[in-house]
């Protein structure tokens, strides 16, 4: 179930310029910090599940930063 919200945030992400501004204002340099920024838009997942939603999702500006920032553990 988290790898279906870990793809439902890719797509908020990649559609949503309210996320995507929210997103490059909150920074988050690291998984651990883009994960809390994700719970606290309510997608609760781990980042196994993020990393596996990460491989199928097509590549845009904001996945990729996302794709950058889950590369970085702490």
């Amino acid at each position: 179930m988290s790898l279906q919200t870990a793809q439902k945030f890719l797509e908020l992400m990649s559609q949503s310029r309210v996320m995507q501004s929210q997103f490059r204002v909150a920074d988050p340099p690291n998984l651990d910090k883009l994960l809390r920024f994700a719970h606290g838009k309510g997608f609760v997942m781990t980042a196994e599940d993020l990393d596996a939603a990460l491989k199928d999702f097509p590549s845009n500006g904001i996945v990729n930063a996302i794709r950058e920032r889950s590369k970085k553990r702490k």
